[in-house]
């Protein structure tokens, strides 16, 4: 362009006149394009950072709900493993039981042929007893 003292260059120097460096309108352009593109650098370079920091909160969150998943995971395994505890102890239990009856009954009948059995003794007791009165003493 052509400053007031002398002519310019596209890159911001100057001839003729009093020389000074910038004076003229393309140089004032150049400089006003240089700070923008300055701007756009450092506002990619604060962008390209937000973005890791972005990737980063990502990979945190999935590493998170991997950790949560596998933790459900481990809770319905102990579920699991519960149930199946309380029906072994259920079954358990329920044979317990069974034999407990069965030798209560078992028992039972036991007490009942120990009856029987007194009964006959008291019966061959008695008829031996009657078979002495019988007999004449000799």
């Amino acid at each position: 362009g052509e400053g007031a003292e002398g002519r310019c260059t596209e890159g911001g120097s100057c001839s003729g006149g009093a020389g000074r460096r910038g004076s003229g309108t393309g140089a004032t352009a150049y400089r006003q394009i240089a700070v923008r593109e300055s701007a756009v650098t450092q506002a990619r370079v604060v962008m390209e950072g937000l973005e890791q920091q972005l990737e980063s909160a990502r990979s945190d969150a999935a590493a998170a709900r991997a950790r949560a998943d596998a933790s459900q995971a481990a809770e319905a395994g102990t579920q699991t493993q519960l149930a199946a505890a309380q029906l072994a102890l259920d079954d358990a239990q329920e044979a317990t039981s069974a034999r407990i009856s069965a030798a209560e009954a078992g028992q039972r009948a036991a007490e009942q042929k120990l009856i029987k059995a007194e009964a006959r003794v008291s019966a061959v007791t008695a008829d031996a007893a009657s078979l002495r009165q019988q007999q004449p003493v000799t």
